[in-house]
């Protein structure tokens, strides 16, 4: 049996609840293997048996749960019209109205002008811009699916219908009115969707920045010809002729040409590595020097960047957010809440004689008022706002909530190298020149300098810099067109009777050029430090070599030694070289190493971390991390890294310092202590508390709850909630 994969857009979607009603209602067709709904891209992706069911029925189900899709046809209605969006201008409005409802309530209760402008305002703010509420709680309790939006709706709605009695009717002036509660649930609920939203539009922009790095357009030799074709209608094995400081746009083998390649897409290595004849490139990557012409070997859907893009699609899809425990409580918590209520109001329907509809009233009101997800619903978010603005003034930035709780469960994090361990800069190292040379090297340096430049070495611009430090020249040469560029291995410039030369150790040696054993001795110090060489000659003798490498950022091991106080593991993923990976590690001291990783090498890797159990944290800074970073169940990266490392990562360390990786970890792992207490009381509360609101004590005390006290108990659990969340704000984020 074959199955069939489809992802189709939802719109509407706007909470964990949203993508756990529309699991429950795909997964209810016959046929349907697997379902998973992603509120970032706003999709449900969908394996099935074309045999047994088809889209059609999907897009039934998507709107019986009371969302739309673009797939819909214009005739199909849905029984509610979502909220997509909370702009900035619906917030404002949402907030004039419901602070002036606040301060009539609280310190101007009595005043009766204020009371009807209250109930206007509480109206509006609930028809129109809380209206999404109560429409997904109508969709919930419709087929089934309690969550906070039922709980919110129901509570929201008793407290405006008890207190426009209360209001209108003579006879229950002397009641209190709850016109505040609605408004300022509305209020918050808000603010937190429009931040979910905010977020959400950014993951999806990441993969937009992924696609452009890819040229749309190839030029390929046919017949003799060259003609410029769209990517997509490149065949394999068509050779495509790629020129100087153009990105390439296939991935293929080298049949003409040579040159130094830009991999930092793929690779992440700053470095630009030669390739000649037989080697493989790859789309995405730039060509720096010459003109290279190119068999291609992959489809241009199958090439190492589409693997990316697709990948990175994939682990998106594949992480729809997990529900909350808020939202699995009130999954549990609102039927029960309904039952109770109908069995008070029954009950002293039943047993009591007099006044018996006025007393089942208030028992009524009285337990969906105490149970109105106040604390409930801040137990989480207020302690979310809390952590994440504490670290925003420390340097660290959480993209949401969820990240940060996730956070907290990290076991194992994998660092990049370049760029993340290291400062991603090359830069020379140390320089030694012949002894017996050093009095005619000032007036052979502005020679290198010259041939250095002409060579447009990735290295050249340190190498230049570095030597005019050290031997300010008093001239400048103009011999670009004398100097004899060899492609991968060095420059030859040619002045009467001499015979400068300049490039790798290997090409060099091979040119019989003459080393002392001194410096024999330096060179092979360091090879052992992985540090890329550049040797100068005169008339095939060396006179003057540079060490040129990566530096270690000052934090990286005491970030490292951070992380294993804390209990959590450190591997390292490059696409460099084994020695040179293996040098930095041990400087950081990080003892797992896995070099010459490819993207997909290294979401690999992480995927077999993940299957023994480990919570991945991965710290990338670049396009080549994007496949892993997209992966891990929590993202990193550095302030200063591509603006696609900045999309795709949950955690974003603004002041570059590697050291605040363990903070933000030790930050999480206190607010997720702190969500816990939260919880535990805001359920406390409610087993308390609703039982008296319904009347079990009456028997005892005589006194049935006044409605004003419940809404008093309901205030006191939020405040202790909220006072609780605020000891985040005073933690010491010491490590």
């Amino acid at each position: 049996m074959a199955y069939q994969f489809i992802t189709i857009p939802v719109q509407g979607m706007t909470c964990a609840s949203c993508v756990a009603t529309i699991e429950k209602q795909i997964k209810k067709i016959d046929g349907v293997k697997e379902v998973s709904a992603n509120l970032a891209l706003e999709n449900v992706s969908i394996s099935y048996d074309s045999d047994k069911t088809s889209p059609p029925e999907f897009i039934e189900g998507i709107l019986r749960a009371g969302y739309k899709t673009p797939l819909a046809s214009s005739n199909n209605k849905t029984s509610s019209v979502l909220f997509e969006e909370v702009n900035k201008r619906n917030l404002l409005q949402v907030w004039i109205g419901a602070i002036p409802v606040v301060i009539f309530g609280m310190f101007f209760h009595d005043f009766r002008p204020g009371q009807y402008l209250s109930f206007i305002l509480a109206i509006f703010l609930m028809a129109f811009p809380g209206r999404y509420i109560f429409k997904k709680a109508w969709h919930q309790l419709k087929i089934l699916t309690p969550a906070m939006e039922s709980l919110v709706a129901l509570s929201t709605l008793t407290a405006l219908i008890f207190s426009a009695f209360t209001l209108f009717i003579p006879a229950m002036h002397n009641g209190h009115l709850w016109f505040e509660t609605p408004a300022m649930i509305i209020a918050f609920i808000m603010t937190g969707k429009y931040l979910e939203e905010k977020a959400k539009r950014q993951s999806a922009a990441s993969l937009q920045k992924l696609k452009d790095i890819q040229p749309t357009k190839a030029k390929v030799i046919r017949n003799g010809k060259e003609i410029e074709l769209d990517v997509s209608d490149v065949q394999l094995n068509d050779r495509v002729l790629v020129r100087a400081y153009e990105v390439i746009p296939v991935d293929g083998k080298i049949l003409i040409g040579s040159s130094h390649i830009n991999e930092s897409s793929i690779t992440g290595e700053p470095m630009p590595r030669f390739k000649t004849k037989g080697d493989e490139v790859y789309a995405g990557s730039i060509c720096q020097e010459g003109a290279l012409t190119l068999l291609v070997n992959k489809e241009p859907s199958e090439t190492v960047l589409s693997s990316i893009i697709s990948a990175v699609t994939h682990a998106l899809s594949s992480k729809a957010p997990a529900q909350r425990l808020a939202d699995r409580i009130a999954g549990v918590f609102v039927p029960i809440v309904l039952v109770i209520s109908l069995i008070s109001f029954a009950a002293w329907m039943i047993f009591q004689k007099d006044g018996q509809f006025t007393m089942a009233l208030t028992a009524m009101v009285n337990v969906l008022i105490i149970a109105c997800p106040c604390a409930l619903g801040l137990a989480t978010p207020t302690a979310l706002v809390a952590a994440i603005g504490k670290a925003a003034l420390n340097g660290i930035l959480f993209r949401d909530g969820e990240t940060l709780e996730k956070t907290a469960t990290t076991s194992l994090v994998a660092f990049d190298k370049t760029g993340t361990l290291t400062l991603g800069k090359p830069e020379v190292k140390d320089h030694y020149v012949i002894p017996e040379n050093l009095a005619e090297l000032p007036q052979w340096i502005p020679v290198f300098c010259a041939m250095e430049k002409a060579s447009h070495h990735p290295l050249a611009e340190y190498v230049v810099n570095y030597l005019q430090q050290l031997f300010p020249p008093n001239e400048q040469l103009a011999i670009d067109h004398q100097v004899e560029i060899i492609p991968g291995k060095g420059v030859i410039y040619r002045n009467l009777d001499q015979v400068f030369r300049l490039g790798s150790l290997q090409w060099l040696q091979k040119e019989q050029i003459e080393i002392s054993e001194e410096m024999d001795k330096i060179i092979e110090d360091w090879l052992k430090r992985a540090y890329t060489l550049v040797v100068f000659s005169v008339n095939k003798k060396a006179v003057m070599i540079l060490a040129a490498g990566d530096t270690l950022r000052p934090d990286a091991s005491s970030c490292v030694n951070a992380l294993k106080k804390q209990g959590i593991s450190s591997i390292m993923l490059t696409g460099d070289h084994e020695v040179s990976a293996r040098v930095i590690a041990q400087k950081a001291g990080i003892t797992t190493v896995f070099a010459e990783c490819l993207p997909a090498d290294k979401r690999k890797i992480l995927e077999d971390y993940s299957s023994k159990g480990q919570t991945v944290l991965m710290i990338g800074d670049g396009i080549n991390d994007a496949e892993a970073l997209a992966y891990a169940h929590i993202s990193a990266t550095l302030g200063n890294s591509t603006s696609l490392a900045l999309d795709l990562s949950g955690i974003t360390l603004t002041h570059g310092k590697l050291l605040h990786l363990p903070l933000s970890i030790h930050l999480a792992r206190f607010t997720r202590k702190i969500i816990h207490q939260n919880l535990v009381w805001a359920f406390v509360y409610n087993v308390l508390c609703i039982p008296i609101a319904a009347g079990v004590l009456f028997p005892f005390t005589g006194q049935l709850l006044n409605p004003m006290i419940a809404a008093a108990a309901m205030s006191i659990s939020s405040i202790m909630v909220v006072s609780n969340s605020l000891r985040i704000k005073k933690l010491n984020l010491q490590i």
